[in-house]
C-alpha cells in the first residue's frame, strides 16, 4: 500500500506542491546528513531566492522547483532523501494498519493523513481549500524560509 496514492481530484491537483513541500521538510532535517558542499548551499540558497523574495507560486511552478532543488543534490545525496522517503513511508503503513481514516463520504484519506504527517494538516488543507498562486505561496514561502534558514545554519 502506498500511503501517499490518492484518487481525490483536489488533493491530486495539489500533489505538486504537497511534494514539493515534502523536499523542503527533507532538505531542512536532512541538510548536515547530506554533507552540502558550499557551493552547493548556494544554489539552494540562489534557487530559493525569488520564491523568498516575495514571487507568487503557481502550481504549475511547483515541480519545476522541486527538480531544481533536487537538481543541486549528488546521486548519493538524492538516494539519501528517497532512503529518508521510503523509511517515513513504512513508518505511515504501520500506522495506518492500525488506524480507520475516512471521509465525509466514507473514502479512505490515507494520502491527506500522509501528506499531514510530512507536513502538517493546517498546510495539506490550505491546499486542498486553495490552489491559487497567492494561497500556494502562503503556503510554500514559510516552509522556504525555514529550509533557507536550516541552510544558513551549515
Amino acid at each position: 500500500m502506498n500511503p501517499f496514492a490518492s484518487t481525490s481530484p483536489q488533493l491530486n491537483a495539489a500533489r505538486p506542491v504537497l511534494e514539493l513541500l515534502v523536499t523542503l521538510a527533507q532538505l531542512r532535517t536532512q541538510a548536515a546528513a547530506l554533507a552540502l558542499t558550499p557551493e552547493q548551499v548556494g544554489e539552494l540558497h540562489r534557487t530559493l531566492a525569488p520564491l523568498l523574495g516575495g514571487a507568487e507560486l503557481p502550481v504549475t511552478e511547483a515541480d519545476p522547483l522541486r527538480e531544481a532543488l533536487i537538481g543541486v543534490l549528488t546521486s548519493v545525496q538524492r538516494q539519501q532523501l528517497a532512503d529518508q522517503r521510503e523509511v517515513q513511508t513504512a513508518r505511515l503503513r504501520a500506522l495506518l494498519s492500525r488506524a480507520r481514516l475516512a471521509s465525509g463520504d466514507g473514502g479512505p484519506q490515507t494520502a491527506r493523513f500522509a501528506y499531514s504527517q510530512w507536513i502538517g494538516s493546517a498546510a495539506v488543507s490550505a491546499l486542498l481549500d486553495d490552489l491559487g498562486p497567492a494561497a500556494v505561496t502562503r503556503t510554500v514561502q514559510p516552509a522556504a524560509q525555514l529550509t533557507d534558514q536550516a541552510l544558513s545554519g551549515l
